[in-house]
């Protein structure tokens, strides 16, 4: 360490407490991060030191998920009637494109398994209904895929009760 001599009596100590000063701030508040690595199966932050690397959203989707639930979930391949429009997999698949998220590979597997549960459903729906020019549940749909997409950003369950309320997650 190199000595600072000043012509002032006491100001060698005080440049030695400056010195010492500055060297015990930089260490404060070091000792345990708290910095957010991901989102637990809850939908809540985790603060843990395991950290993952972000789940590539749109590789999930590409296998498929389907829900844990004893029924299967209800599946439209038929012919669509001229004049529906029906979300399919690959939309889905456009509004998830490059999406990452912080949360956990399984929770992101629950979450689009519940995707591809509503998927079916609205299909089913809007061939039973059979309005032509109504796309009232295509867009319906695409705002639930918009929402859960935000919930997969941000690695958490956000609360929506209208778009919880059309799109409940789990079994029936």
């Amino acid at each position: 360490m190199t000595t600072i001599y000043q012509s002032l009596t006491g100001t060698k100590s005080l440049a030695y407490l400056a010195i010492a000063a500055t060297v015990g701030l930089s260490v404060v508040g070091c000792s345990h991060p708290t910095t957010p690595s991901g989102a637990s199966s809850s939908g809540t932050i985790s603060t843990s030191a395991e950290a993952h690397e972000l789940v590539d959203v749109a590789a999930v989707w590409q296998t498929e998920p389907l829900p844990d639930c004893p029924k299967p979930p209800i599946v439209f391949n038929g012919a669509v009637p001229p004049g529906l429009s029906l979300p399919d997999k690959a939309s889905v698949a456009r509004q998830l494109a490059g999406v990452k998220s912080p949360g956990s590979p399984q929770w992101v597997k629950t979450k689009l398994g519940w995707v591809t549960k509503a998927l079916g459903e609205t299909r089913a729906d809007i061939v039973h209904i059979n309005l032509p020019g109504d796309d009232t549940g295509l867009h319906g749909f695409e705002r639930y895929v918009e929402h859960v997409k935000a919930e997969l950003q941000a690695g958490l369950d956000i609360p929506d009760s209208d778009t919880d309320g059309d799109y409940p997650e789990g079994c029936r």
